[in-house]
């Protein structure tokens, strides 16, 4: 019995895997960033680098910097957010 849940349990990790990463697919499509490859993030080894604006007066941080063809494109993450 619990080899059968067990095995129930990985299908189902599987199956959401395969799910957010089509997910994540689409919706890269959808903002036109598909072809992008990450450069640096900021939670890994490769840190993400302080982006400055002297006009808007605005110092941070991205979560990833995306490389788009010759431009870069910083990403911010909201998991928590919610749409309205």
């Amino acid at each position: 019995m619990s080899t059968e849940l067990l095995l129930l349990a990985l299908a189902l990790a599987v199956a959401a895997y395969v799910m957010l990463a089509r997910w994540t697919r689409s919706r890269r499509r959808a903002l036109g960033i598909a072809g992008g490859k990450i450069v640096s993030a900021d939670d890994s080894v490769i840190r993400a680098p302080t982006l400055r604006s002297e006009r808007l007066g605005l110092v941070g941080r991205c979560d990833h910097l995306l490389r788009v063809g010759d431009a870069y494109v910083p990403v911010e993450q909201k998991p928590s957010t919610r749409r309205i």
